[in-house]
């Protein structure tokens, strides 16, 4: 071997080139509250972790509910020297449409999550790969089944306890106007009351707001002039959260004087699962932000959802009742999801895996590993 050779190769294998890594992939979320927010704070503490795996930079953008101001901190990511290749975000009411305009104008992929896009826009937008080739990808869950999943649980839980021909008697509270996910739900207890429109009551529909904070004052007044009501259905565990707080000062009491279930699994929810304050809860959605990664993990080395069939993927809602809330309590407060190795489920890693996984899932393997 040639002295040249021989130094070439020294060099080569002793330069910073050779052990460099591959550079992280810039990726921006977009949460749509406040970073006190339960739900979402549960869905970056996953992503943390899966970014980490799989070799992700991971910016997060907190739109605090205001359309002008996410908007604002988008295209600040997008002019800033860390531009972001790949965008996620929730389809948030007249933001998603400027946004995909904003992110083809920089050459960034977008994935939206946890919902479809309100109506009007869903009509408009069509869906992933159709208006905007950079609209890679959506998840969202099914809403209006889970609406209509937990008025059913409710009604029938109800009916144990009351005389046979006795009507049971719904009080309904939403979130916002036009939120597509408090709307679809809100449609799927619309259906269950139609099926049950011979044994049920609908004694109230009020739309109180998402956050506490807006909607304890509303809750205070309603209180004051409720009719009597068997069970309440809520479309999230914010508004359950506050509605159990607010309606126990005037002497009703949640799994006493009227039956409740939640939706989201956040941690007040679960612990009013556990006290018998709700009866059941239905949630892991908070994966489709991890789903959305190792999309874009997977989109990154070239492959493409589309190779699985659709450019939208449906994240199912989990039931959890007392008969499974402690495994799960004992998963998330143990942290024991900081084990999951999140690249097992990449095309990249696992060529059968069609990205269908749930926090179910997500349990089995981690007690595969035990």
């Amino acid at each position: 071997m040639s002295y040249l050779r021989f130094s070439l190769l020294i060099f080569l294998f002793f330069s910073p080139l050779s052990f460099a890594k591959t550079a992280p992939i810039p990726v921006t979320v977009v949460f749509p509250n406040k970073p006190d927010y339960a739900y979402f704070k549960s869905m970056h503490n996953l992503m943390l972790v899966a970014a980490s795996q799989l070799n992700i930079k991971l910016s997060v953008v907190y739109s605090h509910n205001n359309r002008h101001y996410v908007l604002q901190k988008i295209h600040e990511e997008f002019t800033s020297s860390q531009q972001p290749k790949y965008l996620i975000l929730p389809p948030m009411h007249n933001v998603l449409e400027p946004a995909l305009k904003l992110a083809q104008k920089h050459k960034t992929q977008v994935i939206t999550i946890n919902s479809k896009p309100p109506e009007q826009e869903q009509a408009k937008l069509i869906g992933p790969r159709l208006i905007y080739p950079n609209w890679i990808a959506s998840i969202s869950s099914p809403d209006v089944q889970v609406g209509y999943q937990l008025a059913n649980d409710l009604i029938q839980a109800a009916k144990t306890k009351l005389k046979e021909n006795e009507k049971v008697r719904v009080l309904a509270l939403l979130g916002r106007k036009n939120n597509t996910a408090s709307d679809e739900r809100g449609l799927g207890l619309k259906q269950a009351l139609q099926e049950y429109s011979n044994t049920t009551e609908l004694v109230g529909w009020h739309h109180v707001g998402w956050s506490k904070k807006l909607s304890r004052p509303k809750l205070h007044k309603l209180a004051k002039e409720l009719p009597k009501f068997d069970i309440l259905w809520v479309p999230g565990d914010s508004i359950a959260d506050a509605a159990i707080s607010i309606f126990s000062q005037y002497n009703l009491i949640a799994g006493k004087d009227y039956i409740l279930g939640g939706i989201d699994w956040s941690n007040n929810g679960l612990e009013a699962v556990t006290s018998g304050q709700q009866i059941i809860n239905y949630g892991g959605q908070y994966l489709d932000g991890v789903r959305a990664l190792i999309l874009i993990s997977d989109y990154d080395k070239g492959i493409d959802i589309l190779q699985h069939g659709s450019a939208e993927l449906i994240t199912p809602f989990v039931r959890i009742d007392k008969t499974n809330i402690r495994d799960y309590l004992n998963f998330i407060n143990e942290k024991k999801w900081l084990k999951i190795n999140f690249v097992n489920f990449t095309s990249a890693n696992n060529p059968a895996n069609k990205y269908q996984f749930t926090m179910l899932d997500l349990l089995k393997m981690q007690k595969a590993q035990q």
